[in-house]
């Protein structure tokens, strides 16, 4: 079930509203490998989202240098895409 779905079961469990922060133009958003895309957390399935979680726990043993450098790789891929595309020199 998905989480948008599982928080308005929530919200009529417990007859309260669902938080104002909890709308998916508020939230982060998953970048999801598979599908090598970005996806709002709230249309993520609940068992996908905890095994992210996990993993993103998992990822806190990698130095912040090593994240930093994966970031910066992807970047420059993209700036070189960008370039190939416009036909620019950066």
């Amino acid at each position: 079930m998905k989480i948008k779905d599982l928080l308005d079961v929530q919200e009529v469990l417990e007859k309260r509203k669902t938080p104002c922060d909890m709308h998916s133009e508020e939230l982060n958003q998953h970048f999801s490998r598979s599908k090598n895309e970005y996806m709002d957390i709230l249309d993520m399935d609940l068992v996908h989202l905890v095994r992210s979680y996990s993993k993103c726990l998992d990822m806190g043993k990698i130095s912040n240098e090593n994240l930093i450098d994966q970031q910066l790789s992807r970047l420059k891929v993209v700036l070189e895409q960008l370039k190939l595309k416009f036909m620019i020199d950066l």
